[in-house]
């Protein structure tokens, strides 16, 4: 059999399609769904004096793995990656005082799956000895 793979990713969504011919030149197809994106994304103060974030969420289906970003230009800023954990919650490394930060959650599923992103969480303000 011959498979050709057909593989689309936007901004919001990856697709994949894979199209073969049997032994007997019969058309083949099957189609898969990538991963639908985190729900009840939360961003939670650790401790006043931690100055950590736990980022947690409801699990996706089709999911390995999920990528937590973080941005403090705000809810429709530049996000930027800050870890892949294989579950929630995530709890941040001590975060820098004086920024105020947004979390957003991709699931994931193998290295070329990637769901929408979730909606932003936060804003958590980080001060000196203070999250809020």
């Amino acid at each position: 059999m011959v498979t050709v793979v057909l593989m689309l990713t936007t901004a919001s969504a990856s697709a994949a399609w894979s199209i073969g011919v049997d032994a007997g030149g019969s058309a083949q197809t099957a189609s898969a769904a990538g991963p639908s994106p985190p729900t009840g994304v939360t961003a939670t103060c650790t401790s006043s004096l931690a100055q950590t974030v736990e980022v947690s969420w409801t699990a996706s289906a089709r999911t390995t793995g999920y990528a937590v970003y973080y941005s403090v230009t705000g809810p429709g800023g530049t996000y930027l990656l800050m870890a892949n954990p294989a579950a929630a919650p995530y709890t941040t490394a001590v975060l820098t005082t004086g920024l105020t930060y947004y979390f957003e959650v991709v699931a994931e599923s193998g290295s070329a799956w990637k769901s929408a992103d979730s909606s932003a969480a936060g804003p958590r303000t980080i001060g000196l000895g203070t999250c809020s």
